[in-house]
């Protein structure tokens, strides 16, 4: 009984004691291919053409292919050779399978790896915004935008954002000058102001300024919350919108030189 390499066509004796050995599958010993020789097996040996003078191997034929020109030998495989032969295949099989597994396990690495860089430096990120966040929230929490992120930051890391302040958004509606009924050489003022703004925010820094009949500042003062607002008002809870505010300041006028003066709000 003869079988044939698919790969190279050369022709090998074989047994069916063999074939049951290696349950069907060698490796070719002219081209070391492996195919299952239960699929081309002979009885007997085609007509050879053989057009080379010199005598064959011993235990081998020529086998005629469909290219004229191609003379494969046959070899005669013994049964040591033969479960040699298996026993390379079935290495060759476990490196290949050992292969495409460290292949599948390097990709699944990479994968895994590439997802947990990625996870870790958006974490970073994250972690990055928030102590940014909770760190500048004074600074940020003037922005309306923000202040709702904000809230839910300090609702998480139990903080207190302070209120909004917009000096600009608070209006003057009545401002009057007056000699102060108590002081010698001093004026008071009298004025109210109203919190324009949508939203509730601090009272203001007020600086009084007087100013001479050329247009000269001569005299100026900066008046925190608590020196023009009540004993009893919450300067903590800050100015609601649209409310207005009454205020009485009073400056001292050495020179009694003041006819003019002006109020700005920090």
């Amino acid at each position: 009984m003869h079988t044939q390499c698919p790969h190279c066509k050369t022709l090998f004796k074989i047994s069916e004691e063999q074939l049951a050995a290696v349950n069907g599958k060698v490796r070719c010993g002219f081209c070391y291919r492996i195919f299952f020789s239960e699929e081309s097996l002979f009885d007997e040996l085609p007509n050879i053409d053989i057009n080379d003078a010199s005598p064959p191997p011993p235990e081998a034929t020529h086998q005629i292919t469909t290219e004229p020109t191609k003379i494969s030998a046959v070899s005669d495989m013994s049964t040591t050779a033969m479960i040699e032969t298996v026993h390379f295949t079935q290495n060759e099989l476990q490196k290949e399978a050992r292969q495409r597994l460290e292949q599948q396990n390097t990709k699944k690495k990479s994968t895994f790896s590439s997802f947990a860089w990625t996870f870790g430096t958006l974490a970073f990120v994250i972690i990055l915004i928030l102590q940014y966040g909770y760190f500048m929230r004074d600074n940020l929490a003037q922005y309306t935008s923000l202040r709702p992120a904000l809230q839910q930051l300090c609702r998480v890391a139990d903080c207190t954002l302070p209120l909004q302040h917009a000096p600009t958004q608070i209006k003057l509606i009545s401002r009057e000058i007056s000699t102060h009924p108590d002081i010698d050489n001093a004026l008071r003022v009298q004025a109210t102001f109203i919190n324009k703004a949508p939203f509730q925010q601090n009272y203001p820094t007020i600086k009084l300024s007087l100013s001479s009949l050329a247009g000269q500042t001569i005299a100026t003062r900066y008046f925190k919350p608590q020196e023009y607002l009540p004993q009893n008002t919450s300067i903590e809870t800050g100015i609601a919108t649209q409310q207005q505010t009454e205020v009485q300041l009073d400056i001292r006028d050495p020179d009694k030189k003041a006819t003019g003066f002006e109020l700005l709000f920090l």
